[in-house]
């Protein structure tokens, strides 16, 4: 059962039913990086969506990242309902995020907004892997 006051992520599902947050966790080569990116997502969690810098910082609008010390990123934003919304995974290798993938990221945020409200949406539950 879940309680109602709790924070839940969820990864947002692009065409196709793949998660790209997921996915990029999922092709994370070091077991130390995986749990780096998978505790940040847990403490966002404890935190109810809000974590201070340098865990967390604002991109642009209402889409934040989560930020690993190795470079990763998780990019996500906090919807209604206590819903984190995890977009997108990259590790920089710069300082600044690659244009390409702003503004991927950006898309998969107005896809989510778009297909929520036409009520055609589906979400996967995050858990630990």
């Amino acid at each position: 059962m879940v309680d109602d006051k709790q924070y839940r992520a969820v990864y947002y599902l692009k065409s196709g039913r793949k998660a790209p947050a997921e996915e990029y966790i999922k092709k994370l080569k070091d077991k130390r990086s995986v749990a780096q990116v998978v505790a940040l997502i847990d403490k966002l969690l404890e935190e109810n969506g809000q974590l201070p810098f340098p865990f967390a910082k604002r991109v642009e609008d209402k889409i934040w990242e989560l930020r690993a010390h190795f470079g990763g990123r998780v990019f996500y934003f906090v919807n209604t309902g206590r819903k984190i919304i995890l977009l997108e995974g990259i590790t920089k290798k710069a300082d600044r995020i690659p244009n390409q993938d702003l503004k991927r990221i950006r898309n998969y945020y107005i896809d989510y907004l778009a297909t929520r409200r036409e009520k055609r949406y589906d979400s996967k539950l995050y858990h630990k892997n």
